[in-house]
């Protein structure tokens, strides 16, 4: 929280508060590209340092980032980011491909090809856009297609079917990484309350899920099977993910 550094004190007055809101607003200002997208930058721990190298970050080239930002900005008075929330949902809409589904990276990333559109992305950057009140075509059905056998949703928009053999990625070292996480897919927390929210905001409601993420709720984190892709943070990605969709 920009600006207010007693957390843990006093709560901050609103003054404070609204100073906070300013300098985050400054911020993103600053860093938003010329295209509408506000970059991400990771690093790899895991990968790196094996090799003897120290952790840098890297620009990751993702949807993911600038969507997780323009949904949180519809908290902010419009005024203060009416110019960034135009430039970062003209950014998402491109990014867009039919039925109305978005992949992780960018379609200026070597990899945007490499993943197939995947469900997280795609309701976090429709509900993104839907809070700014943009319009974009969709297609609740086709999205229906990738509901798995526990009720939940598959990550990644490919059915066990679909997925290529191992043959047919023998020479191409990124696809064979990708097919493991396709085959790893599973249900989680974060892409059934994005899916549950996203649903809502198009009018359709699904009370089997709503009932068995409401279940997960009581239960808490520990209960969500395991991740493939938050293994370390998915406690902090629990209530995120509910607090996403708690509007709806």
């Amino acid at each position: 929280c920009a600006g207010v550094d007693n957390a843990r004190g006093a709560a901050p007055n609103a003054r404070q508060v609204r100073e906070a809101v300013r300098r985050g607003v400054a911020f993103l200002q600053h860093e938003q590209l010329p295209s509408g997208e506000f970059p991400v930058f990771v690093r790899w721990e895991q990968r790196d340092r094996p090799r003897g190298g120290e952790p840098a970050w890297t620009y990751d080239g993702s949807v993911w980032g600038t969507s997780q930002v323009l949904y949180s900005l519809q908290f902010v008075p419009h005024e203060l980011v009416a110019d960034l929330t135009t430039k970062a949902a003209a950014f998402v809409l491109g990014e867009m491909e039919a039925p109305g589904v978005w992949r992780y990276y960018t379609k200026r990333h070597p990899l945007h090809f490499k993943f197939v559109p995947d469900m997280k992305n795609t309701n976090l950057a429709g509900l993104a856009l839907l809070a700014h009140g943009a319009s974009f075509p969709h297609d609740l059905q086709f999205l229906l297609r990738y509901r798995n056998t526990e009720g939940g949703f598959w990550t990644w928009m490919i059915r066990p079917e679909e997925i290529p053999s191992e043959e047919a990625v023998a020479h191409d070292e990124a696809l064979r990484a990708h097919r493991q996480f396709y085959l790893q897919d599973t249900s989680n927390c974060l892409t059934d309350v994005f899916a549950l929210a996203y649903f809502a905001r198009h009018g359709q409601a699904l009370p089997d899920l709503c009932a068995q993420l409401t279940q997960l709720a009581i239960r808490g984190p520990d209960a969500d099977p395991t991740d493939p892709y938050y293994p370390i943070s998915r406690h902090a990605y629990f209530p995120y993910g509910f607090a996403a969709a708690f509007p709806y």
